[in-house]
């Protein structure tokens, strides 16, 4: 059998590139949300969930994206199922647990923008 090779236009590549990084990002900040609506730290979730003390930071800043292996011994601590982290979906959460999820997203934003303003200071600090 002979594959068929097509290349991929350089505009549908930047689309395709641009969804998974958005997607990347919105894990993240779910992934933070829930920490957040849960009660921990980084270094908390970390520690009980046997995971190197750096990946929940990669993760909740959009620098690496977690695979199933990796989010799977999260889901009973973050008490959040699949279908949220990965697709934002609340539906089988508690009506309690969607508001602290949501309230939690704001905090998880406002972590974002700290962080970003952070790495820009020291950028200028430095250049």
């Amino acid at each position: 059998m002979t594959a068929i090779i097509v290349p991929m236009d350089k505009i549908r590549a930047g689309r395709q590139l641009a969804m998974r990084a958005a997607a990347t990002r919105d894990i993240g900040l779910r992934v933070a949300a829930a920490r957040i609506a849960a009660g921990m730290s980084q270094a908390d979730l970390c520690k009980m969930a046997g995971l190197a003390s750096s990946m929940v930071s990669q993760w909740e800043r959009g620098k690496h994206r977690p695979s199933l292996d990796q989010i799977a011994p999260l889901l009973p601590l973050l008490e959040v199922s699949l279908d949220y982290l990965f697709l934002g979906e609340t539906r089988g959460l508690s009506w309690e647990k969607s508001v602290s999820l949501s309230n939690a997203w704001e905090e998880a934003l406002e972590e974002e923008a700290l962080y970003k303003a952070d790495v820009q200071a020291r950028a200028a600090k430095s250049g």
